[in-house]
């Protein structure tokens, strides 16, 4: 699959006018004649239940022999929120805090794909301004679950002294994002736990249907932002640091390299944030401004109804993707014409992605394993829901 425009090897990217050197595969950790005896007997173990590492509660299955890894099997299901079903019984702007709690680091991208699903079944427009943003504490309140994001646009407009405060961030980060690499990229354990260890080819990866910074580690520059721009996206400068070898160290880096992709799109967003409305101005879909409700009957009728009937959207059905951190995330939304969605899914690239752990730790130290699972980034919340 091809993108189009730049898509620069990592071995070829630059940041802060230094380039990252992509580890060769390192041929010394393989299993060598004389090591591990290949005649012990294969041992099954439990790895979990555990929770912190993982960000929810995952089992794995893993058959060894001796230290090196045979065979995995994830075993989900413990989390099991029934986030989808919850969906299927509330109106539809009820259901964008819930569907945030699939990924609570990462809640944003959730509230924006069912958003734009829906939008796209009312033929909604979202105003230029509310596309451009993407905002947390300050401009919504709340550190976590924001709940930012509505259909036709965002709650509330940015506010003052957000512009200094950002740009504050923008200068600090990619020095942050200096240091992370100085430190992590001179920790020998560090590297000798990521150099060559767990590569898997982009044509694997694809044919499980793994995407993302898993997939762009091994060479593949798909990306949903650029094969298919959606939101503000096309208005935007940015590259996609690609990997070389598919290893758990170009996984790590172009993890680090996005940090300072992410900071050039915030900037442009910044410096070219357009005036206008924050959220479509159809009184049917959004809520009246707060003002109005102290001085219009109308206004404090129709929030009455929004907030306890919803509005409709009409028949039809539609999934919309978008490129969350940790790849595709899309959302299907059918409408059989009522307040409230017939059927919610979410295509979770947490759960596809988790099928490759037994593909990339095969024949892997256990220690390799470990430092694999984290390079997969799961979010339980969302494998389960």
């Amino acid at each position: 699959m091809s993108t189009g425009g730049e898509q620069p090897a990592l071995s070829e990217y630059r940041r802060r006018e230094q380039s990252i050197t992509l580890s060769p595969l390192d041929e010394s950790i393989e299993i060598e004649e004389g090591g591990p005896d290949t005649t012990q007997e294969l041992l099954t173990l439990n790895f979990g239940p555990h929770h912190p590492a993982t960000h929810g509660v995952l089992r794995l299955l893993v058959t060894l022999q001796g230290e090196i890894v045979r065979d995995i099997k994830p075993v989900i299901g413990y989390v099991h929120t029934g986030i989808e079903k919850t969906a299927e019984d509330k109106a539809y702007w009820k259901v964008i805090p819930i569907v945030e709690r699939m990924d609570y680091l990462s809640y944003y991208f959730n509230a924006m794909a069912y958003c734009s699903a829906v939008e796209t079944l009312l033929e909604v427009q979202v105003p230029t301004r509310g596309e451009y943003l993407d905002l947390f504490e300050m401009s919504s309140g709340a550190r976590m679950h924001t709940r930012y994001f509505q259909v036709g646009g965002v709650i509330e407009d940015i506010p003052p002294g957000f512009e200094r405060k950002l740009r504050e961030f923008l200068k600090v980060m990619p020095e942050r994002a200096d240091e992370y690499g100085a430190i992590l990229n001179s920790n020998q354990i560090v590297l000798e736990r990521l150099r060559g260890t767990c590569p898997l080819d982009a044509e694997t990866l694809l044919s499980l249907g793994v995407t993302g910074p898993l997939l762009r580690a091994a060479g593949n520059p798909w990306d949903l932002r650029k094969a298919a721009p959606y939101s503000s996206y096309g208005d935007f400068d940015f590259k996609i640091p690609v990997g070389t070898v598919g290893d758990n160290y170009d996984r790590f880096a172009v993890r680090l390299a996005e940090i300072y992709e992410s900071v050039k799109i915030v900037s442009q967003a910044l410096d070219g944030l357009p005036e206008g409305p924050h959220i479509t101005e159809d009184r049917k879909i959004a809520l009246p401004p707060r003002h109005e409700l102290a001085t219009s009957m109308e206004a404090l009728i129709h929030h009455f109804k929004l907030v306890t009937e919803g509005f409709r959207v009409p028949p039809g059905e539609v999934y919309y993707p978008i490129e969350s951190p940790r790849g595709e995330l899309g959302c299907f939304v059918r409408s059989d014409g009522s307040s409230k969605p017939a059927r919610v899914h979410m295509r979770d690239p947490s759960f596809v992605n988790l099928q490759a752990l037994s593909h990339m730790a095969e024949g892997a130290y256990i220690a390799d394993m470990i430092a694999t699972v984290a390079m997969l980034d799961p979010i339980l919340g969302g494998i389960d829901r």
